[in-house]
């Protein structure tokens, strides 16, 4: 998403839940964008066959029109839902999971949010539509500027765990053990790097790994176990299912495409 521009977000609909233990319905389709906008909580979902993993406070989980939206809540889970369009859509259309790297703007947009049920309805739309569009444009600046590098300038700790994934990232990493390292809760070492990088520990390091395995895919002749291992996967299923889920391709197709 390195060219993202601006959109238009036009809100529909809006609703709050607190601490929600279960969803009703653990698929639905929606004929409008949605998006669920996680406060507090952890939730897995699975969009069709395009997009699977899991959201936390920070994250907003993006379903585009008529895609299976499959959940379920895994700690009792605080969130936004979010129905809208796009009055001008984005150069590149978003989905799935994005992560919004300013803790402190999203926690206050969200308070704000929560307290406009004091307003007229429409009033109160108006803002709520405000709110989420500057979230929004955010976020778009957030792709668009270096900023793993500027979020993480000023947090020495989380820059010692990221050199520490560098490290281990083609090993078995223990997030828990690497929170302990830290001084800090799981919960609470997953907001911090997330705060400064714009991504969870997890997701540096399944990046590292994906990226490591198309280079060996293309300068390598080894085989796509022998790369999985490589790149510190069990075995090659479980590679090519992150692989193509995140690459749009499988490694074979991959290989075939790059290589000269």
């Amino acid at each position: 998403m390195s060219e993202l521009q601006n959109g238009v977000i036009k809100l529909y609909h809006y609703y709050y839940w607190h601490k929600k233990q279960s969803f009703q319905y653990k698929e639905d389709i929606y004929l409008h964008w949605v998006a669920f906008a996680v406060q507090e909580g952890r939730f897995r979902y699975e969009l069709g066959s395009l997009e699977e993993g899991e959201a936390v406070d920070g994250d907003w989980v993006v379903c585009p029109p008529g895609t299976p939206f499959r959940r379920e809540v895994l700690q009792p889970l605080s969130f936004f839902y979010l129905g809208f369009e796009w009055s001008t859509p984005p150069s590149n259309l978003p989905l799935g999971k994005l992560t919004f790297a300013d803790q402190e703007r999203l926690a206050s947009a969200y308070r704000y949010m929560q307290q406009l049920y004091a307003l007229p309805p429409e009033q109160a739309m108006l803002w709520r539509n405000r709110f989420i569009q500057e979230l929004w444009d955010g976020y778009v600046l957030q792709q668009l500027l270096p900023m793993a590098d500027y979020w993480g300038a000023g947090d020495s700790l989380m820059l010692s765990a990221r050199r520490k994934l560098q490290e281990l990232a083609f090993q078995n990493v223990s997030m828990k053990e690497l929170a302990d390292e830290s001084g800090l809760s799981p919960v609470q070492f997953t907001r911090r790097f997330k705060a400064a990088f714009g991504c969870s520990a997890s997701e540096y390091v399944r990046q590292l790994r994906l990226d490591h395995g198309k280079r060996l895919l293309i300068e390598s002749p080894l085989t796509v176990d022998h790369i999985a291992q490589e790149c510190g996967y069990d075995n090659g299923f479980y590679f090519s299912r992150v692989f193509s889920l995140h690459i749009g391709m499988s490694p074979s197709e991959y290989r075939r495409a790059h290589r000269l």
